[in-house]
């Protein structure tokens, strides 16, 4: 029954409807790679044309004053804020002043004087650098190596269609999703971000290998992570007290999953729900190999113990009963509390 639910769920999304996904390249986003660069130098191959771009002045440009207190700032930052900081930015540089969002602001946690006072001096500093540095050259000498890779990009996605399954799914859409990939950022990784204001679903993508490759076998399921996010988090936010009533359930995972950069337990339910969505994504796209895959990844090598769980009672409350997103996240965080009561387990 229930894959016969599955196909019915499934076939309006498969048949009707395809979201296209923009690829932009950021200019704000590669000069924050840059930076990165200058600081910690990647070991990519230095013979790579695309490398060559990028070091023909990094001895140079590593000397610039402006780096240490910049890297002093940031360095309290999260990585995924910072490049959220960035896209939020005008195109640096840029004249005059600018006034950061108040909804940045409150996501980030920066509300006293002394916390925004350095937000806006890295801004300063940043937009100063782009002034002073040789960026400007890296960016125009790029622009063959951008126009290739969003073509290949471009091809690549054109094969793919999960963009209708997540939003059948979830139960949300989105007026536009945009993809931008980066050159200068090499950290193998992605970061999804949501833009409120454009009602936008953005995935910022670094190289997935070496020599600048996008294209290997964990797109797909980066892509599906990562758009995730904008689906998730908010969901998730909405119940927030039973998220505290789950708070123990960090201790037996919590020195993990703060290797990987999930520092508390808000952190880590908003990254199972994400990743019960990779799982699921596939299999109701027709690909149960796949979803099994990420699955088995997810819980014996990256320590997501509660994963299968959470999949489990999503499937049952959004497929089974055909509950809303909403609602399925509601009850299958109830059910965690239940299941993992530790007065029940002593």
């Amino acid at each position: 029954m229930r894959f016969i639910l599955i196909n019915i769920f499934f076939s309006f999304s498969l048949f009707s409807y395809t979201q296209e996904i923009d690829t932009r390249f950021d200019k704000n986003i590669e000069l924050f790679g840059y930076i990165v660069h200058l600081a910690e130098p990647s070991n990519n191959n230095l013979d790579h044309p695309i490398s060559k771009v990028i070091n023909a002045n990094v001895s140079t440009d590593s000397q610039i004053e402006l780096l240490p207190p910049m890297f002093e700032i940031a360095s309290t930052m999260e990585y995924s804020f910072l490049i959220e900081l960035m896209l939020e930015l005008p195109e640096l540089p840029f004249d005059g002043s600018i006034e950061l969002s108040k909804s940045l602001l409150k996501k980030s946690g920066y509300r006293t004087a002394k916390e925004i006072y350095n937000l806006e001096k890295l801004v300063g500093l940043l937009n100063e650098f782009a002034s002073v540095s040789s960026f400007e050259s890296v960016w125009k000498n790029l622009r063959e190596y951008r126009l290739a890779t969003k073509k290949r990009l471009e091809m690549q996605l054109r094969s793919l269609n999960v963009i209708g399954v997540m939003e059948e799914f979830y139960q949300q859409e989105f007026d536009q999703y945009e993809l931008i990939p980066s050159l200068t950022i090499l950290t193998s990784s992605g970061w999804g971000i949501k833009d409120r204001k454009a009602n936008k679903a953005i995935f910022v993508l670094a190289p997935l290998a070496k020599n600048y490759n996008f294209s290997n076998e964990r797109f797909e399921s980066l892509m599906v992570h990562e758009f995730g996010h904008s689906f998730v988090n908010h969901v998730v936010d909405k119940n927030r007290e039973l998220v505290k009533m789950s708070q123990h359930l960090y201790d037996s995972i919590g020195a993990d999953m703060a290797s990987q950069g999930y520092p508390n337990w808000i952190y880590c339910v908003y990254e199972h729900f994400v990743r019960a969505g990779e799982v699921m994504v596939p299999e109701l796209n027709g690909d149960a190999t796949k979803s099994q895959e990420v699955l088995n990844e997810n819980i014996n090598f990256k320590s997501f113990i509660y994963l299968s769980f959470i999949v489990n009672r999503l499937r049952h409350y959004r497929i089974d009963q055909n509950n809303s997103y909403k609602k399925s996240v509601k009850k299958t965080l109830k059910d965690l509390i239940v299941e993992y009561n530790l007065s029940d387990k002593n």
